[in-house]
């Protein structure tokens, strides 16, 4: 049995120096028949070989962990690593099988082998470039294991090859110029793709993946696994943006999709579920309109040219788009308008649009008829406020030239004293005996140091600032507590990480119950809830906030049953938003407002917010276990392999 892979040997004991070199491992039958040797030949300037026996009586220690084996033999002073990573994932299991069959004392049949030569080390590949049919592996064989790199261009694949989902280290997958692929009947093998746990960019153009049914396209999309940072899918003929997994889009940092017939944007589409988002590329589309969250996103690189939201030749007057709709047909973030130097005040390129439309003429742009997107026109509206002095629309982020520090003075007195009171609350019980208790304490004294800074000078007076400061809702949070029993914590932090080993943290409000119930305030309006759900923003909706308190909720539970969650919504809550709310297992606690009254809802959204439909789960049997068959099936469980049990 033979096997090239690395090897290094150590001294037991010693701190290990060097490098693996390239090596050519050998078993060979030793002169008992409970006797084998291992000859390493390997390519190192001191030494080229050494021979190791191995005697099934006193067989050796070994440790296996992914494709790297550590051999520790008794009668020898010294470790060997072996290394695989680079070796075909089959003569890597054959060679590790054979090695723990010898030392479980069975008898192994090994084929005699030639002498290890120079010329037997042969160069791992790593790149595989297919321009021609001749070229492509026939089924007879495989495609080396060792590919990081596979490119298939214009060879007129007519079918999904499985053999691509072997290649567990690939790192680039380029097809192109393969229309028949879109038009292949075994589509569906596209869904082994997440086998290639190590895959980083994907590139698929000119296959024709349009003419793939809507039903079939998630195969390829939905199982992409989480690894990818790059996909191209660009001159497809798509017709719609490609479905992804919330894993994939999360960590997603180039998305091509040039030269397609895509007509409108994802409605799932937030700089949560995009978070990692630099480069979006959507030119030579049918793009009729931008959404406004989309200026959320901090990206690089945003290319949406020749499409109908950018084209100025348009023949059709409704098929033209505002200027603000696409702002800017290469996006970066550091483009900026800057006003009012002296105070320091900053509008973006929609901001300063956004103002000017409204001042023109706002019962212009709320009209049914008109050719704005619904989203964009309630986001508009929500942007902006009326300044009473002057009578003109403002955004929310700029600062009004006529406000007087003579009117904001008493607010931010106001502030300062509101935030000093609750400082003394938790320095006295209760509240100083409440976990987490330090760490409010520590936000609210930031916040104060801010307002002390505007008191003095130091800092501009603006509107935005004490509008956007967290006095109120600490405030809130510190008065709610009467509300509930039992409280142990408040602001306190739950830290875990995700599947890819990313460390999350969740602020919860208020903890109660002895750790059963877990309180959210919300101190936002009512509208403001709405206005966030419907257009989107620099924050998170209502919905997601409650996804995430689930899923932490979920992994923190307290006596293996999850703690209840109780929304707090201290000036109302849209009724329809707390009766979804209630649906997905939410408690919800504030005074309920009609949502008509708040605003107008399109019909499509409207569906968004009927009740999720309970799913009922078969109850299992139960099982009544003694003390003996517990402790059993704990080392049963925690044993290796112990869940293979059938």
């Amino acid at each position: 049995m033979r096997v090239q892979c690395k090897f290094l040997e150590c001294r037991r004991g010693a701190r290990i120096v060097g490098r693996h070199a390239k090596a050519i491992a050998t078993i060979y039958k030793g002169t008992t028949p409970t006797e084998y040797k291992i000859n390493i030949v390997y390519q190192q300037k001191d030494k080229k070989s050494s021979k190791y026996l191995i005697n099934s009586q006193s067989p050796p220690s070994i440790l296996i962990h992914q494709n790297k084996m550590t051999l520790r033999l008794k009668d020898s002073p010294f470790d060997l690593f072996f290394d695989f990573f680079e070796t075909p994932t089959s003569q890597a299991n054959a060679f590790m099988d054979l090695l723990r069959a010898i030392c479980r004392g069975e008898s192994v049949e090994i084929k005699h082998q030639p002498e290890v030569k120079s010329t037997d080390f042969v160069p791992y590949q790593s790149e595989m470039r297919i321009v021609l049919r001749s070229e492509y592996p026939s089924f007879k064989t495989n495609f080396p294991s060792t590919l990081t790199t596979l490119h298939i261009c214009g060879i007129g694949l007519p079918s999904v090859d499985s053999r691509w989902f072997l290649l567990t280290n690939l790192k680039t997958l380029v097809i192109t110029d393969n229309p028949r692929l879109g038009k292949a009947k075994n589509f569906e093998k596209f869904r082994s793709i997440e086998k290639l746990v190590n895959l980083q960019s994907l590139f698929i153009n000119r296959c024709d993946l349009g003419e793939v049914a809507l039903t079939k396209l998630p195969y390829l999309t939905m199982s992409l696994p989480s690894s990818v940072i790059h996909l191209d899918l660009s001159n497809n003929g798509l017709f719609e943006f490609p479905l992804l997994s919330s894993a994939t889009r999360r960590t997603l940092k180039y998305l091509i999709l040039s030269s397609n017939r895509i007509s409108q944007f994802p409605r799932d589409l937030s700089l949560q579920s995009y978070g990692s988002l630099c480069e979006l590329r959507l030119d030579r589309n049918r793009i009729r309109s931008v959404p406004g969250m989309l200026l959320t996103f901090r990206l690089d690189t945003f290319f949406i040219d020749e499409n109908p939201a950018t084209n100025e030749n348009v023949e059709d007057e409704s098929q033209k788009e505002c200027s603000w709709n696409n702002p800017i047909a290469r996006y970066d973030r550091e483009h900026t308008v800057r006003c009012d130097e002296q105070v320091g005040a900053r509008e973006t390129l929609f901001e300063k649009a956004a103002q000017v439309m409204l001042n023109a003429n706002r019962r212009l742009i709320m009209r049914k008829s008109h050719y704005l997107p619904t989203d964009v026109k309630l986001r508009l509206c929500n942007s902006v406020y009326t300044c009473f002095k002057c009578s003109r629309k403002k955004m929310t982020s700029s600062t009004c030239p006529d406000d007087s520090n003579d009117e904001l003075k008493p607010i931010l007195l106001d502030r300062i004293s509101v935030a000093e009171k609750m400082v003394e609350q938790l320095n006295v019980k209760p509240l100083c005996d409440l976990e987490s208790s330090p760490q409010l304490k520590k936000r609210l004294l930031s916040d104060i140091s801010f307002l002390y800074k505007m008191r003095d000078g130091k800092t501009p007076l603006m509107r935005k600032y004490l509008d956007t400061t967290n006095v109120p809702h600490f405030m809130n949070l510190c008065e709610a507590i009467n509300r509930y029993d039992l409280v142990v914590g408040i602001h306190v932090a739950f830290s875990y990480r995700d599947e890819e080993r990313n460390k999350i943290k969740h602020i919860v409000d208020i903890v109660s119950d002895q750790g059963n119930q877990w309180v959210k305030i919300i101190s936002r309006s009512p509208r403001g809830i709405v206005m966030d759900w419907l257009a989107g923003g620099n924050c998170r909706h209502i919905f997601e906030q409650a996804e995430t308190y689930i899923e932490t909720a979920e992994r923190f539970k307290k006596n293996y049953i999850r703690p209840e969650i109780v929304f707090d919504f201290i000036s109302g809550v849209p009724d329809k938003i707390a009766v979804k709310l209630e649906s997905i297992g939410i408690r919800v606690a504030g005074k309920r407002i009609p949502i008509e009254s708040l605003a107008k809802i399109p019909e499509d959204f409207l569906e968004d917010l009927e009740p999720v439909e309970e799913q009922k789960t078969e109850d299992m049997p139960s099982v009544n276990l003694d003390v003996s068959s517990v402790l059993v099936l704990c080392s049963n469980l925690t044993h290796p392999g112990g869940l293979n049990h059938k």
